[in-house]
């Protein structure tokens, strides 16, 4: 079933209804996180007047490693190729503060390795 398929009746069918159970997880988590507010509360926060400027940080993370969500060891660059995801970015965690790190996977041409 594509994310497509979700949510196009009116009622859905069971099967594909987003439900709080299944919201973020694919294909439902596409319509799911497009329409949060229909599934849980949620609130405005105004913006900072103050907010900080961020410095970008280009530096190669896919080596990182951590538990997956299947307990197994994985790595970043493994995760993002077995998700439905094209990148990912850290505005905190544990960088300095003010800096940003993101990554996209390196796509493979008829050039590269």
């Amino acid at each position: 079933m594509s994310a497509n398929d979700v949510m196009d009746d009116f009622p859905p069918a069971p099967g594909r209804l987003v439900t709080l159970s299944n919201w973020r997880k694919a294909p439902f988590s596409a319509w799911g996180f497009r329409n949060v507010r229909q599934l849980i509360p949620t609130a405005n926060i105004a913006a900072s007047g103050d907010a900080a400027g961020l410095e970008m940080s280009l530096e190669e993370i896919g080596q990182i490693g951590f538990a997956g969500h299947d307990g197994h060891p994985t790595t970043v660059r493994q995760a993002l190729r077995a998700t439905t995801r094209s990148s990912c970015s850290d505005a905190g965690g544990s960088r300095p503060s003010g800096t940003t790190t993101a990554w996209t996977p390196r796509r493979r041409t008829s050039s590269s390795p």
